[in-house]
């Protein structure tokens, strides 16, 4: 059952929540982590780049009402299929760029009922044990309603250890993906994404501590950076 499964942690490397979970709406992002953890484990213990769902599993993963119709609960499985294939990993520095899909197969097997997702290759090493890991509570994370509360958790989860952690707000915007001209205002950026992702993380419980400090530049006007301390 999904509760059975969604009360582990995912163990994420910290180069994949550095992502941000671009381009990814709160469904996707759930899907994302959920799919992941299936595909690690089997990884390290049945050393298989895919993971399996029932079909019963799916209607709890999808929030599928079981009197749907066919054609209502076909559609669902179809924005399923989009979503894992529209995962991509990407990276550039000034040597580098690269970019490539997560996951590269989905199979839809009707007569057994059930859905199989085949990880790429190439994204493996994602997957397996590392140095620089962060610790994912999927409970957790799946009941965050928005994404900037998400991607805000799992910003900070990577330096639970330290309990603070400080961003220059140009790679806050980056990383939160509020990078439209509207968040050019920090006043939008805060009453829009920060204030409502904090209120979430402390109301939930999951940083009920939480503050942040606005340091501004040498001018003393502009918000340079921003501390996070929880």
């Amino acid at each position: 059952m999904l509760d059975d499964k969604i009360k582990y942690y995912l163990v994420m490397r910290n180069d994949v929540i550095e992502l941000g979970f671009k381009n990814m709406d709160k469904f996707g992002a759930d899907l994302f982590c959920l799919v992941m953890r299936e595909i690690r484990r089997n990884v390290e213990k049945l050393n298989k780049n895919f993971c399996t769902f029932e079909y019963r599993d799916l209607k709890e993963i999808l929030n599928i009402d079981d009197h749907l119709s066919y054609e209502m609960y076909k559609k669902e499985i179809d924005r399923f299929k989009k979503t894992i294939m529209s995962c991509w990993y990407e990276f550039e520095n000034e040597e580098i760029g690269v970019e490539m899909a997560v996951f590269t197969e989905v199979i839809n097997d009707k007569r057994n009922r059930t859905i199989t997702v085949k990880a790429n290759p190439d994204f493996l090493d994602f997957f397996l044990p590392s140095s620089r890991f962060t610790y994912i509570s999927l409970t957790e994370f799946c009941n965050l309603k928005t994404m900037y509360s998400k991607r805000l958790y799992a910003f900070l989860k990577q330096f639970r250890n330290t309990g603070y952690r400080r961003v220059s707000v140009e790679r806050f915007r980056e990383y939160m993906d509020a990078e439209e001209k509207t968040y050019d205002d920090f006043a939008q950026l805060r009453r829009r994404v920060i204030t409502p992702a904090v209120n979430e993380l402390k109301d939930k419980g999951y940083f009920p501590n939480l503050k942040v400090k606005e340091e501004k530049g040498d001018s003393g006007k502009k918000v340079m950076a921003l501390l996070f301390k929880f």
